[in-house]
């Protein structure tokens, strides 16, 4: 009796919760503006108040408790009231009502549970609450995990178009001196026409890249709840600049998506159990008063009498073979979905640890490698084309590689930068989870 009433009281806090909170949140969510800088933290709270899917889980959670205490409820009693032997011949007779002469029955039935079957659902729904917060924490993980990639993807278009940027300017200053050089009969028409054609490719990369961020802006508006901004977010740098956290010994069966499934395996034993406690007959068992006073016109009245009466049900036609073939099939699909999911987490997390390696590696051999070396020779070619001792078309060739090296590179560092903010976001989940 005292659980069924904590879940009453939890009930109805969480429904004025739901009910008078979610209507100040949308509103706040709707009115609030960006910062000047969106930095990773405050991104994070905007994600966590105002993502659409994590408010619908959030509501699924609340579903869910609103289930358990729906489960947790006693059939309620019937109570019948009647009249009857009423003579068409001989009437009611005269006198108050309470000397009438017809049958007034007052009849109490109430249905008696057996089998534990209201323990039963209410294991099984609890069992889903535990699954839904568990996907609750799995959808913050995909979202916080969608947020940095398009803070990563943001910054370094942000750095990208910054370099493409300097490219361009610096092409259009080397033809502005090639022209002068051609008009006086320096060079030749077809050395500008080169230039031209080179500093025109990066402009066309230029403007790539400003398609992508105002792409980019878009897909972070909605994730963040601020469709309405129309603005260009400044994501703030450092977001490409992140360390490793340090993760524990893996463990699948720690993670809110195996955590999820398992939960459902044990609703779904729960509700076996329930299909196998219907063959437990349950008793309905009344309680009925009658009036029927006598007259003159009526030797038959019974006076005042008591009925007791007890119900029970004749299992002729079926004994719940179809419900207990049902869930037996859910509590089989539920363990494969629950071995399915073990192997995936297993397998992402692997993936994960690859590929921050991966990642780690090609930055390296292009920052220690490929980006000096590039330097140097588009320097040294530089110098000699200055000299006259080097043809353009081996200058362009040497730029176009030294500005390709520098996107390779600010590539692999927010290719880094995603990886890493995954791998940690899993990490964190695991430690969420198991609190």
């Amino acid at each position: 009796m005292l659980k069924i009433i904590k879940l009453h009281t939890r009930a109805l806090f969480l429904a004025g919760t739901v009910a008078t909170c979610a209507p100040h949140v949308y509103a706040d969510c709707a009115s609030d503006l960006p910062p000047a800088t969106l930095s990773m933290q405050a991104a994070t709270e905007r994600l966590i108040s105002c993502n659409r899917d994590l408010i619908e889980a959030r509501r699924a959670v609340a579903s869910g408790e609103a289930d358990v205490l729906v489960a947790g409820e006693r059939p309620n009693p019937n109570l019948t009231l009647g009249v009857g032997s009423v003579s068409p011949r001989y009437g009611i007779g005269a006198g108050n009502y309470w000397d009438k002469t017809f049958d007034t029955s007052v009849r109490y039935e109430q249905l008696f549970e057996r089998g534990n079957k209201r323990e039963l659902r209410v294991k099984s729904t609890e069992n889903l609450v535990r699954a839904a917060k568990e996907n609750l924490r799995g959808v913050e993980k995909q979202q916080h995990i969608l947020l940095s990639n398009l803070m990563v993807d943001l910054a370094a278009l942000d750095a990208r178009i910054t370099l493409l940027t300097e490219v361009t300017d610096l092409d259009k200053q080397a033809l502005q001196a090639s022209t002068k050089r051609f008009e006086k009969s320096d060079i030749p028409k077809l050395d500008v026409d080169r230039q031209n054609l080179d500093m025109n490719r990066a402009l066309i990369d230029l403007k790539q890249a400003k398609t992508a961020q105002q792409a980019k802006n878009i897909e972070l508006a909605k994730l963040l709840g601020w469709e309405n901004y129309t603005g260009q977010f400044m994501v703030d740098k450092t977001v490409l600049d992140v360390s490793p956290d340090s993760p524990k010994s893996f463990e699948p069966t720690l993670y809110p998506e195996v955590k999820a499934a398992q939960a459902r395996v044990d609703s779904a034993t729960a509700a076996r159990d329930l299909a196998l406690a219907q063959k437990t007959r349950d008793i309905t068992a009344g309680l009925q008063y009658d009036h029927w006073p006598t007259s003159a016109n009526n030797t038959n009245g019974t006076g005042d009498t008591v009925s007791v009466t007890i119900g029970i049900p004749l299992y002729v036609n079926h004994q719940y073979e179809g419900e207990l073939a049902r869930a037996t099939s859910d509590l089989d699909s539920a363990n494969e979905y629950l071995q399915r999911t073990k192997g995936f987490v297993a397998s992402e997390w692997h993936r994960l640890t690859q590929q921050v390696e991966n990642a780690n590696e090609r930055l390296n051999l292009l920052q220690q490698n490929q980006l000096p070396k590039a330097e140097e020779v588009t320097s040294n070619i530089d110098f000699g084309y200055k000299k006259g001792a080097i043809d353009l078309l081996d200058l362009l060739d040497a730029k176009r590689l030294l500005r390709q090296t520098k996107l390779d590179v600010l590539d692999a560092k927010a290719d880094l930068a995603r990886s890493i903010l995954e791998q940690n976001e899993w990490i964190r989940s695991n430690a969420t989870s198991t609190q």
